[in-house]
């Protein structure tokens, strides 16, 4: 039999012909993660260095950080209790539950942000694997961190609501909107929320320092060893070398451990240790 009920239209972004139709932006998100992640990498060394940007390493950079994020979103639904918020704003929450939830939150932010200190001041030179878990417990703060003020405003903007009363999706919107246009939220973003995210920001990027320098580094390999020595003995360098960066297009080695002195060369040269010549 057929229903006279209306049925509920899907969200644009759960249908399959949405995905078939911008399969070009879906192919564009990994290229432009991996573009700046390079280009970030990159301008560490030396901002001059960006002009040996190489396309070929942009989609496996890309396709690693969306590979980061997934992990990350595994461990946070993994670790998110049963209770939450939804992500639709409503007036009728108990206030038990919103004091339950947000301390959880609260008490595993300051968890997290103890283990990452542990991991960022340890003269300890932990594994890639550890370094990945700092990464994701990072990107799990700042969800939660979010979750937390969304908690917190939701229940600031509808405190005068009647708790048997439901507003409808317009109402909400304009008390939403009188919140953002008010003086209150303008002062809540200057002394509040902007410092917040500045001390926030000074701390967790040690952490992603230490994760950019670990990932873009390569492994102790056989190829290393050979590869410096041969380099060593072709151009008379004199002391330390050291491979600083690799993006598959150009290699970039660290001569005296000195930051403002860099070699480098075609990264098929890592690759290929026995040159033409020498066959």
């Amino acid at each position: 039999m057929f229903s006279l009920e209306p049925q509920k239209k899907k969200t644009f972004w759960k249908e399959i012909d949405f995905y078939k139709e911008h399969w070009s932006i879906i192919i564009f998100i990994p290229a432009f993660l991996g573009g700046f992640f390079q280009i970030s990498r990159l301008y560490l060394l030396d901002p001059s260095f960006i002009r040996f940007f190489s396309v070929q390493q942009v989609i496996p950079d890309g396709l690693f950080i969306l590979f980061l994020m997934f992990l990350s979103m595994i461990i946070y639904f993994f670790i998110n209790p049963s209770l939450k918020i939804s992500g639709e704003i409503d007036h009728r929450l108990k206030p038990k539950d919103i004091y339950k939830n947000s301390m959880y939150k609260i008490t595993q932010v300051l968890f997290f942000i103890l283990v990452c200190s542990h991991i960022n001041f340890s003269d300890n030179d932990f594994p890639i694997t550890i370094i990945i878990i700092q990464f994701s417990l990072i990107i799990i703060c700042s969800i939660y961190l979010c979750e937390i003020f969304f908690i917190l405003a939701s229940t600031y903007i509808f405190r005068n609501l009647d708790q048997n009363y439901s507003p409808t999706n317009s109402e909400k919107a304009e008390l939403v909107r009188n919140f953002f246009d008010s003086t209150k939220w303008y002062l809540i973003l200057i002394f509040i929320i902007f410092p917040i995210i500045v001390l926030l920001w000074v701390y967790f990027s040690t952490g992603i320092l230490r994760f950019y320098n670990k990932v873009n580094k390569l492994p102790p390999t056989t190829n290393e060893v050979i590869f410096l020595k041969k380099v060593r003995d072709h151009l008379k360098v004199d002391g330390p070398l050291n491979i600083e960066y690799y993006n598959g297009s150009y290699i970039f080695i660290k001569v005296n451990n000195k930051a403002d002195q860099y070699l480098i060369l075609k990264g098929e040269s890592f690759i290929n240790l026995i040159d033409k010549d020498e066959k």
